[in-house]
């Protein structure tokens, strides 16, 4: 008899949608699946994915409305513990300046080492709850609520648009004027291999709003601050590119095949040739709004990220 300890499976479900009808069952997992190789699929395919109503194959032909189980084994995940900069705290709000490189909420439900995970065990408080969310790789401010009563009052803030933020980000190409305001819908690339890409443009597209000063030129970039308007997913990586000035580090904006690539094989020198950072250079540098409880507005500010400051010294 095994003396092994049972190995408990979580399940995740991929749904086919239209635009993928049609595709092989190993294309369909890639495109759902992008970070993992073509390799490694076929394993998926052979031992970890499962569908009650047919033996799966990696040539089988995916419908519209099928929907696969992939099972996988839970891992826990090793604590790490970072310091978390704190710039404001009373009693109903915390505003943080998150490191690059760490997800606010991680989608793993082992995780451990997300922003509000370290804060809830380093504070010994389990009543904290983002009140917004900003990319992985996406450095500074991020607000946190100390009860639902305030995340709730603070989500229907961002709902109104009655919060105020402003972004640092580091950009290829020497952008001409001062000020400019750049108004593009966006909405996902559905043309795109890469699954969380958006796009401007298209009519579904929803209405979208960035403006940016810039506060620096030198050989070949510019260093801009944006404000935008309207919230949408990858709004300001989106917008720079669409103008032709892709955030510096951007695997996915300045050409998705650079993040093809990484996926592959990781961050390379030719992707550092090509990137100059292994992080899109997008910095959360400040944010105001009515605090929920006093009704006095407050401005929360972060210094641009260690790692930001020291690329763009070294390009100047």
């Amino acid at each position: 008899m095994s003396n092994s300890e049972p190995v408990e499976y979580a399940e995740v479900s991929f749904k086919v949608k239209p635009h993928h009808s049609g595709l092989r069952l190993d294309e369909f997992l890639k495109a759902m699946l992008h970070r993992y190789s073509r390799n490694e699929i076929h394993t998926i395919i052979e031992s970890k994915l499962v569908q009650k109503e047919r033996r799966l194959r990696k040539a089988s032909i995916v419908r519209t409305g099928d929907e696969f189980i992939l099972l996988y084994p839970k891992k826990e995940e090793a604590v790490k513990d970072i310091e978390i900069p704190v710039i404001f705290e009373d009693d109903h709000i915390l505003i943080v300046n998150k490191p690059p490189d760490m997800s606010v909420h991680s989608t793993n439900p082992w995780g451990k080492n997300d922003l509000i995970q370290q804060l809830r065990r380093q504070r010994k408080d389990n009543e904290l709850f983002l009140a917004h969310r900003i990319d992985r790789e996406t450095s500074g401010i991020v607000l946190i609520s100390r009860s639902t009563a305030i995340s709730r009052k603070l989500g229907e803030a961002f709902s109104r648009r009655d919060v105020e933020k402003e972004y640092t980000a580091l950009v290829f190409g020497e952008i001409a004027g001062e000020k400019g305001t750049i108004d593009l819908p966006i909405c996902r690339d559905e043309k795109s291999t890469v699954k969380i890409k958006m796009t401007t443009g298209g009519a579904n597209g929803a209405p979208s709003i960035t403006d940016y000063t810039v506060l620096k030129r030198f050989n070949g970039f510019t260093v801009v601050r944006t404000r935008p308007k309207t919230g949408r997913q990858h709004q300001i990586r989106v917008h720079f590119s669409a103008i032709g000035h892709p955030l510096v580090g951007d695997k996915i904006y300045k050409d998705e095949r650079l993040f093809l690539k990484f996926i592959k094989d990781g961050f390379t020198e030719e992707l550092g040739r090509e990137l100059i950072l292994n992080r899109h250079a997008l910095h959360a540098s400040s944010i105001s709004f009515i605090h929920p409880v006093t009704g006095i507005r407050l401005k929360g500010e972060a210094e641009i990220s260690e790692d930001l400051r020291a690329i763009i010294k070294s390009l100047e």
